[in-house]
């Protein structure tokens, strides 16, 4: 047990040395920061002994005291140490109160000090005492000149910060503002700025709306994008940051605004370029999916109107400003006349844009007194244009890239157009292809069938037919034989003439002979209603050829004119001409610009077999190699009119 009560002693012992070592670490502590304060300080304690720091010996001319401890009638005469001793009784006498005085001290020495005193009470190595603090005169005007030192350097770093710093009260009265902020905001003198409100200058006064959100006295940090307009009318955007502060026990708002305007329009333009890109994108993925070329259109103008920020967009094609396939027009405008004049402004100038570019459209109306411009771009195609898309709006004013955004959408919807065309034809020249395949069949099986039934009858029974029946079936072969025959010339003229091979041999020929041999090859029931006219005109043709046209005009007007065919031979504007009309109701308006194509035909007459659709087609092909012309009118009837160089005209022989 001994050795436990050995052992608890010796910590005892090591805790009060330690706690021993702790209090004069302390108050070495205390004693360094005393001597070291800048201040005259002095330190009195009940029995009237006093300590004073280095400052405060060398205040009252005696210097080095500030280590020992010394009665103040070693330092003051006796009115001013008798002044001292009273405030510091009546500081210990009562712990909470604090002694302001401003007095005059006189030393042993006779000088005369005139200062500041403040004394309060504390506790100085462990015994209860009063601290008094000294400012003299030239102290304090020592400090007043630092002071207004250290605010001129502040106002100068203050005003000549590179970025915009301010400072607000609540209700938004500028306190304080520097150069940089006066510039931004247009104005030539800061101090002009105090006392002007800041709402006064946002361009959404709510944006500077105060509620009990904004008195944050956390010094936490607020960051938001506003707009401010400039006494000039600009409109900057301003990146504001922005704490709350409490100056003298009035809480207010400083803070930086940064002009971020070009960095927004910057981004800005990013944003709508990739719009742009993803709208032009969207409109090549409907494009290349669409077979509707009005559903493509459509959808089309509703994309560009919006990204281009138009009131209007229309798309026209094949030059029909009056009946646009696709239109758009902003409904968010009130005023349904708004509308209908921004609609009129850009159909009054959908007419042809320039190839390859795209054209400005020049400002002409206005809408409640802001002028409508627009800009328009050809739907161009390998070949020809398909058409045009303009937009237009009230103050639209497009960029180049905007620009460049119409000429691509454009470009692809031409593109579309002429995919969706070329799908078409592809899709009727395949039906084409399936009823040429279908009607040659017919054609070549009607006449084969009669020269194959006459010839097996010929064959098994010619001995039991009379004379007049055998001469009427060999007539019968000839003229199916020669059908067959015109159908498979027509087929090779038609063949030859896609590789450029079909040969004529222009000659002196008297062309109402051949009109008449062609008239009397027909039946004897189609010659009834077929007349001739006109004396004979000699003109530089191929007779083979020139019958051939002639007999594929008289049989269109056989199989699907009238009942009435005339045939005129004649001359007009020293060219040879040649007309074939019939009395029927002619051919459809939509379909006279096809007529002459391969396989086209313009009519479906029930009862009638379908023909090829090359006659026509030959037709033109054997004209133009004659160096002649043909063409279609209709004036109470169907006229084909064939012109060709007369004898005396120089022939060009192919």
């Amino acid at each position: 047990m001994e050795w436990v009560a050995l052992a608890a002693v010796s910590v005892l012992v090591v805790l009060l040395i330690m706690e021993r070592e702790r209090s004069r670490r302390a108050l070495r502590e205390e004693r360094g920061f005393f001597d070291a304060a800048p201040v005259a300080m002095v330190v009195l304690d009940g029995n009237g002994e006093i300590r004073v720091n280095a400052r405060a010996a060398s205040v009252l001319g005696e210097v080095g005291l500030g280590r020992d401890s010394r009665d103040l009638s070693t330092l003051l005469d006796a009115d001013s140490a008798s002044l001292a001793r009273r405030i510091g009784r009546e500081v210990l006498s009562d712990a909470t109160r604090i002694q302001y005085a401003d007095v005059a001290i006189t030393a042993r020495n006779g000088a005369v000090l005139n200062c500041d005193l403040v004394a309060s009470p504390i506790e100085f190595e462990g015994r209860p005492a009063a601290l008094v603090v000294c400012f003299s005169v030239e102290d304090r005007e020592a400090a007043r000149t630092a002071l207004r030192q250290s605010e001129e350097r502040f106002r100068r770093f203050f005003s000549d910060l590179p970025v915009p710093v301010y400072r607000t009260a609540l209700d938004g009265k500028i306190v304080e503002a520097n150069d940089a902020l006066s510039e931004l905001l247009g104005i030539d003198d800061p101090m002009s700025l105090r006392g002007a409100n800041a709402a006064d200058f946002y361009v959404n006064p709510g944006e500077r709306r105060v509620d009990d959100r904004d008195i944050r006295t956390d010094a936490s940090v607020e960051d938001r994008v506003i707009q401010l307009r400039t006494t000039s009318g600009r409109v900057v955007r301003v990146r504001d940051m922005n704490r709350v502060v409490v100056d003298d026990g009035v809480p207010m708002f400083e803070g930086v605004a940064v002009d971020v305007t070009q960095e927004h329009r910057f981004l800005e333009e990013l944003e709508r370029r990739a719009h742009q890109q993803e709208t032009l994108a969207e409109v090549a993925r409907i494009a290349l999916r669409g077979t509707d070329t009005r559903h493509v259109m459509t959808e089309a103008v509703h994309r560009v109107a919006a990204v281009l920020a138009a009131d209007c967009a229309l798309i026209a094609q094949d030059g029909d400003e009056r009946d646009p396939v696709a239109s758009h027009v902003a409904y968010e405008i009130d005023s349904v006349r708004e509308r209908d004049t921004i609609h009129d402004y850009i159909v009054k100038r959908l007419g042809e844009a320039p190839a390859d570019t795209v054209e400005d459209l020049d400002p002409a109306d206005e809408v409640n007194g802001v002028p409508i411009r627009g800009m328009r771009a050809m739907l161009a195609g390998p070949d020809e244009a398909y058409g045009v898309i303009a937009v237009a709006g009230r103050g639209f004013n497009p960029t180049k890239q905007d620009r460049d955004f119409l000429s691509a959408v454009a470009a692809t919807l031409g593109i579309a157009v002429g995919r969706c065309r070329a799908q078409e034809s592809m899709i009727e020249l395949m039906r084409s292809k399936d009823e040429f395949i279908a009607s040659v069949s017919h054609e070549l099986r009607t006449p084969l069938t009669v020269v194959a039934g006459l010839a097996l009858e010929l064959e098994q029974r010619w001995q039991t037919f009379s004379d007049g029946e055998l001469s009427e079936f060999i007539t019968l072969i000839a003229s199916e034989s020669r059908e067959m025959g015109d159908l498979i010339e027509d087929l090779l003229v038609a063949a030859r003439a896609d590789i450029g091979e079909v040969p004529v041999y222009p000659d002196l020929v008297d062309l109402r002979v051949c009109v008449d041999q062609v008239v009397a090859s027909c039946s004897l029931a189609d010659r009834a209603r077929i007349s001739v006219s006109g004396e004979g005109i000699n003109g530089n043709v191929d007779p083979v050829r020139f019958r051939q046209i002639v007999r594929n005009l008289v049989t269109n007007a056989i199989r699907y004119g009238g009942t009435r065919i005339h045939v005129t031979v004649g001359d007009e504007h020293g060219r040879a001409l040649v007309s074939v009309f019939d009395d029927g109701s002619g051919i459809a308006v939509g379909d006279r610009d096809r007529i002459f194509a391969a396989y086209g035909r313009a009519h479906d007459r029930q009862g009638v077999p379908g023909s090829v659709g090359l006659g026509l087609t030959v037709s033109r092909k054997l004209t133009e190699l004659m160096d002649g012309s043909i063409s279609y009118r209709y004036n109470r009837g169907s006229y084909f009119e064939l012109q060709f160089p007369l004898a005396r005209t120089p022939v060009r022989a192919d």
